[in-house]
């Protein structure tokens, strides 16, 4: 953006220099083409990226579930926004700033490396899992392509990042390996997402979280200097960005660190977001005073916090998955059992009726081909928050009775 602004900025202030009868032209740097970049692209030789996202996603056979998904969802199924977020900010203050960069320096490392860090770890608490996977954006400019810099055009590409937690390795240590691995990472990232998703055990959708650190208020200082430059005012920079994961974590850092938590409001509650965001916030925060403690004594609760309810509802409807076995009494719910089983890989007779759908390991992506699926078996049309709403066996097969009486 302030690439272009500066073109335009330039451009301005000689038109007024020459409205006062000034002779001057206007100094516009060398145009180098986007074109480089694809020629570059098409030279890269694809076989070592190919190897190397094979070996980062052999233990990858599904996305990493989402926090809270299924157990905290708005319950007005009928009208519904795919696209509508809730968004919840969070932020650090000067000091916890300040001391955030003396960690990662220390570290050797950078705030986007530690935030990744966060996150993963609150994906690891909440799913259970060691290993997680979550989306990054990657600048995608190649250092070694002479002037990219000055290039203007589509370059980021979205790279999954696989991330080991490693409970007994200290703060610093673990924080140093996230960092070699994001080198190694971008070395590679010239290999398209669709591609990259094909390379994995489950050759599909890897991820529905991402996270994106941005530098959109160093470009806002970077336009707001040359519009002064010119003689112009910018009164508002605003960005507007739309993606289709189920949560995208926007980081900024000036002065201050701060997060926006988007989450699409199908998902799940704003006191939901505001947990999850709550947990994140403290989360960075214990990292910063732990550094040499290990990874596994880091807390995301404040001090005096006991386990939400809303976490405690998890917890709860996790468990229902171990309780005594009730069997589906409708052929509707008999044959939502047997399209559960086909998706989820398990045997129809031992999916019980009061069974979630969540907690048999089912997750945000994999609802997008049970609403299919269900369309296809039943000849009706499930919303897809019905599925997060409705996440018991029973429930969803009572509310497919209900869509076919209406038909």
């Amino acid at each position: 953006m302030s690439l272009i602004f500066a073109e335009v900025a330039e451009c301005y202030r000689v038109l007024q220099a020459q409205q006062r009868g000034e002779n001057i032209t206007a100094n516009l740097p060398e145009v180098l083409s986007f074109a480089d970049f694809a020629h570059w692209l098409a030279e890269q030789d694809r076989e070592p990226a190919v190897n190397f996202w094979r070996e980062q996603l052999a233990d990858v056979n599904a996305p990493t579930p989402l926090p809270l998904i299924g157990f905290d969802a708005p319950i007005d199924s009928d009208n519904i926004d795919e696209l509508a977020v809730i968004e919840h900010r969070i932020a650090l203050n000067q000091a916890q700033t300040a001391n955030l960069r003396q960690l990662v320096q220390s570290a050797q490392t950078t705030v986007n490396v530690l935030v990744q860090g966060a996150w993963a770890l609150l994906l690891s608490r909440y799913s259970g899992e060691q290993q997680v996977v979550f989306g990054v954006i990657s600048a995608g400019r190649p250092p070694q392509l002479p002037g990219v810099d000055q290039m203007v055009g589509l370059f980021i590409n979205n790279l999954p990042m696989v991330v080991d937690v490693e409970p007994n390795a200290t703060v610093t240590q673990w924080l140093q390996l996230l960092h070699s691995q994001l080198v190694e990472r971008e070395g590679y990232g010239y290999l398209p997402l669709l591609d990259i998703e094909q390379l994995s055990p489950a050759r599909q959708t890897l991820f529905d979280s991402i996270l994106v650190f941005e530098n959109y208020p160093m470009e806002e200082v970077a336009v707001e200097t040359q519009a002064n430059e010119a003689d112009l005012k910018a009164l508002d920079i605003k960005a507007f960005e739309e993606n289709n994961y189920g949560i995208s974590l926007i980081a900024h850092l000036v002065d201050k660190l701060s997060i926006k938590v988007q989450v699409k409001s199908r998902l799940m509650s704003a006191k939901a977001v505001e947990q999850i965001a709550g947990h994140l916030q403290q989360l960075l925060l214990s990292l910063l005073e732990a550094s040499h403690t290990t990874v596994g004594q880091l807390t995301m609760l404040s001090p005096g916090e006991v386990l939400p309810p809303v976490m405690s509802s998890v917890i709860e409807q996790m468990d229902k998955a171990d309780d005594v076995y009730l069997e589906p009494q409708t052929p509707t719910a008999q044959r939502l059992a047997v399209i559960w089983a086909d998706l989820l890989e398990l045997k129809a007779q031992n999916i019980s009726a009061t069974a979630n759908f969540f907690a048999l390991g089912g997750h945000s992506l994999l609802t997008i081909e049970l609403v299919a699926a269900i369309a296809a078996a039943f000849n009706v049309v499930i919303p897809l928050k019905a599925c997060f709403v409705f996440a018991r066996l029973d429930e969803l097969a009572g509310q497919i009775e209900a869509q076919q009486e209406k038909s």
